[in-house]
């Protein structure tokens, strides 16, 4: 029986609680228990209390109703299009915290137990998710109201006072003071109009540009228009296409880490072949180091976006997920389902020498 699973954020109680929507499982299943497994570091299984440890360990899950059919907020039907029902798993900080922070590179297999019998799939993410942090984030004290203003007091009006005359011996000063302002004022007007010629020719006066300024400003003209271009950072507002285009601009320009966002929201707006340009920045087989994010290729990671694409159809998909999971897993149900995927591409893609020698092996493999 395979399964469909996914982690997403529970509205009803807050950042730090999700629902891991199960979509495939029979609605009479009973004696639930989950395992949670990150495909990176030396501790990949999440323990009790929210802890990563190297000894495998089992979630409970408390009995309660059937599990519901109806599809999750923010999630399509179409998306587990093959399940025969759905079941939440209502879990808490212990486990959407260790699954916030880690990085988005990160992948996560959950393995479900139903009556002792296993079955894996890997978990998808609802991004953004919210752990418990979130309600402390951008929090600040609200501003005290403004105390109010005392009311004005009139002041008395106060009759004006004549000035006394001026003595003959100050108005002498003061007449001897303008002298001297005056002529000093005449010896400093050079200094200004120097300063001024200096200031206008250093491009220092906005209003008035010299030539050395003008110059200057067509050579900056030049320089920006002869440098290229930088592809955008987010897709927002553009179409599936152009973000595509946009990602593939970021990858040739060697952004590794902006072409992966690009393709991220390419296959959100509904290009699948953003999931398989994915894949190859981590497939051991493509992997460079101008053209990935990591500094290792991860199988895994490739698999996952690989499998991916083959949800909507695609076959390169198809090949690439069922190729890497038959040839590095060693888990049963993970290569039965590489068995599905190549068994399908052969059928959609007859006369593939490489695709019908590859089932072979998984078949033998399998045996």
């Amino acid at each position: 029986m395979a399964i469909r699973c996914k982690l997403v954020n529970d509205p009803g109680r807050g950042p730090g609680h999700g629902l891991i929507c199960i979509g495939g499982l029979e609605p009479t299943a009973v004696g639930l228990e989950f395992c949670l497994e990150r495909n990176q570091g030396s501790t990949p299984f999440l323990g009790p209390g929210g802890t990563w440890q190297a000894q495998e360990f089992w979630h409970g899950v408390a009995e309660g109703p059937e599990p519901a059919i109806q599809a999750t907020a923010g999630e399509s039907d179409a998306s587990l299009s093959s399940a025969v029902a759905r079941l939440q798993i209502p879990v808490g900080p212990e486990i959407v915290d260790p699954i916030v922070n880690q990085s988005p590179s990160v992948v996560f297999r959950l393995t479900l137990s139903v009556d002792g019998a296993r079955f894996p799939c890997v978990l998808r993410i609802q991004r953004p998710l919210f752990g418990s942090g979130a309600y402390f984030e951008g929090g600040s004290a609200p501003a005290p109201p403004p105390e109010p203003e005392p009311a004005p007091v009139a002041e008395p009006e106060l009759e004006p006072v004549p000035a006394p005359e001026p003595l003959p011996e100050a108005v002498s000063k003061s007449a001897r003071r303008s002298s001297y302002r005056l002529w000093f004022g005449l010896a400093l007007l050079p200094v200004l109009v120097a300063v001024g010629v200096w200031f206008w020719w250093d491009c220092r006066i906005p209003a008035l540009p010299g030539p050395q300024c003008q110059l200057e400003g067509m050579k900056r003209e030049q320089e920006v228009e002869l440098q290229p271009v930088s592809p955008p950072r987010h897709c927002t507002g553009l179409s599936a296409a152009d973000c595509l285009a946009a990602a593939q601009s970021s990858l040739a320009a060697q952004q590794p880490d902006a072409a992966r966002q690009l393709f991220q929201e390419a296959a959100e707006l509904g290009a699948p072949k953003a999931y398989i340009e994915l894949g190859r920045m981590y497939d051991p087989d493509t992997w460079t180091a101008e053209t990935s994010p990591t500094a290792a290729a991860d199988w895994e990671t490739a698999a996952y976006w690989y499998d991916e694409a083959a949800r909507s159809g695609d076959k390169d998909g198809m090949l690439g997920a069922g190729r890497l999971y038959c040839r590095n897993t060693q888990d049963p149900a993970f290569r039965s389902h590489a068995l599905e995927l190549l068994r399908r591409f052969v059928a959609e893609a007859p006369g593939d020498g490489a695709a019908e020698a590859l089932l072979k092996e998984c078949e033998e493999k399998a045996k």
